[in-house]
């Protein structure tokens, strides 16, 4: 997050950077792998695209999440007016949401690993021959570089969903509830709708200069990517929908009770000062508008990017593989 934000570029420049000088690196380990093996050293284009899609990963990854935990921040300064904590206790707040449990990271570290593996598997069966006596230098790599992206990548994609985590605990806990306002708790929609592009456009952006991966490795990991995406885009929103949800259960239940002769329920809702003036056509309209009031702090709009998002990779990969089936017919 802090080279993000020093960072003298845009993120988007920042992690183009990151990912050539990975590149860079990852040449250089081929180069001393081969060696140590005893095979000669030739990069083709099956391992330059490898090194692109692991690059692509390893740099834009934490650079978007780092993008999102810095735009969260901006998200709740929009929300302190809503907020019910103030000073110290929300710096503690903020502070928590970015902390990193060693427990949890391990937890998900093993996750991951087991979803790369399982995914490599289903690609091209890259384990067993890793484990086989045809094993080459490349299958060695990629087992290897694809262990290490998941320890890399434990961090950042732990941090994006605390933050989704904290962004629903502070909506269940810490905000003021005006059915007639709900506009001031768009930062929770938009949080969610931005994170959840992290992990779908990185793995789109990843199938489209990497190499080719199978229909099974794209299924594989289009399921474990669109779950965590799922989980950024749905967490955040989840308390303060529940807020809202408990707001008009009890602005429409003061209501009815008035409409049955209870005269001292609008005591309790909104309302009360013009209880007097107020007449039964009036309070069912009221009661009508109120019901009325969307739940989600995301709109209409937010829910179709999100939709979008989630056809990012399988896209990317039908694009490259319609493209690729074209050279090949015309050359």
């Amino acid at each position: 997050m802090w080279l993000t934000e020093a960072s003298p570029y845009a993120p988007l420049a920042t992690a183009l950077f990151a990912a050539l000088g990975l590149v860079v690196v990852q040449l250089a380990a081929w180069a001393l792998l081969s060696r140590a093996w005893g095979f000669p050293l030739t990069v083709t284009d099956i391992e330059i695209r490898t090194m692109l899609f692991f690059a692509v990963v390893l740099a834009f990854g934490p650079v978007g999440v780092a993008w999102c935990a810095l735009m969260a921040q901006r998200d709740l300064r929009d929300l302190e007016p809503v907020l019910t904590v103030a000073g110290r206790e929300l710096d503690d707040l903020r502070a928590r949401l970015e902390r990193l449990p060693a427990g949890q990271v391990l937890g998900l570290a093993a996750g991951l690993n087991v979803a790369a593996l399982v995914g490599m598997e289903a690609n091209v069966g890259r384990i067993s021959t890793v484990l086989g006596p045809d094993r080459t230098p490349f299958d060695g790599y990629v087992v290897a570089v694809s262990i290490l992206s998941m320890f890399v990548l434990v961090g950042p994609l732990l941090l994006m969903l605390r933050l989704a985590a904290g962004f629903r605990e502070i909506g269940r806990e810490h905000v003021r509830i005006d059915l007639f306002d709900l506009s001031s708790l768009a930062p929770f929609g938009r949080f969610g709708v931005r994170t959840s592009l992290v992990p779908l456009g990185v793995f789109g952006l990843a199938l489209g200069v990497g190499t080719n991966i199978h229909v099974g490795g794209v299924a594989v990991a289009t399921l474990v990517i669109g779950g965590m995406s799922a989980a950024a885009v749905l967490l955040p929103s989840l308390g303060v929908r529940r807020r809202v949800v408990q707001a008009k259960s009890h602005e429409t239940t003061c209501i009815t009770r008035a409409l049955q002769g209870d005269a001292a329920a609008l005591g309790e809702s909104r309302v009360a000062a013009d209880a007097d003036r107020l007449t039964a056509p009036d309070l069912l309209a009221y009661r009508t508008a109120v019901e009325d009031l969307r739940e989600w702090p995301i709109a209409n709009d937010g829910w179709r990017r999100f939709g979008a998002y989630l056809l990012i990779p399988l896209l990317t990969w039908t694009a490259k593989a319609a493209i690729s089936g074209l050279l090949s017919r015309v050359f």
